[in-house]
């Protein structure tokens, strides 16, 4: 073998294991991206699951508070329900902007905002109303109507209140009457 050989074969080496130091260091970089996105996904697989645990809690504690707590006033019942949606989905929100999930927090938070008006909106009724809370109950008994027979339907919701209301005046009054009758 002559020396341009050598140096040629010697050279040629060089260049075999320069690319396989390359190869190496790609192998390695994509090793590493891999490893990187599995960490991300499986990070994000942990939130999701801490968040879905987070609300299966919150109905676990919902449905052990409702068996072991008798409500004397049905009213009350429904506020403190009504309160507790309304502080769950502020608790989803807040996971969800922790968390870097913002249109779930503004799903969240424009279902929160809704169920304010709604609510709003049953009060002023009751206010309004001489039915009070029977009419909003009589409302919303038949929650099918649109929003076009919405007048119609808090109408119709006054007067089958007021009857319900006259009625439990009229048992009062006899029960009264009765008691009274006893002596």
């Amino acid at each position: 073998m002559t020396d341009e050989s050598t140096e040629s074969i010697g050279s040629t080496l060089k260049l075999v294991l320069n690319q396989l130091q390359e190869l190496k260091e790609d192998r390695s970089n994509i090793l590493l991206d891999f490893e990187t996105k599995i960490d991300e996904k499986l990070n994000a697989f942990q939130n999701e699951v801490q968040g879905n645990s987070l609300a299966v809690y919150s109905e676990v504690k919902k449905l052990k508070l409702d068996t072991e707590h008798k409500w004397s006033k049905i009213g009350n019942k429904v506020q403190y329900t009504f309160n507790s949606e309304v502080s769950d989905s502020l608790t989803q929100t807040l996971w969800a902007l922790q968390h870097s999930k913002t249109d779930y927090a503004k799903e969240c938070l424009n279902e929160t905002i809704e169920k304010l008006k709604q609510r709003n909106k049953l009060i002023k009724l009751t206010d309004t109303s001489e039915g009070g809370w029977e009419t909003v109950r009589q409302y919303s008994a038949n929650p099918i109507a649109s929003d076009s027979d919405d007048e119609s339907k808090i109408k119709k919701a006054v007067f089958r209140a007021l009857q319900v209301v006259k009625r439990k005046n009229q048992k009062k009054q006899k029960l009264a009457l009765n008691s009274k009758c006893a002596f």
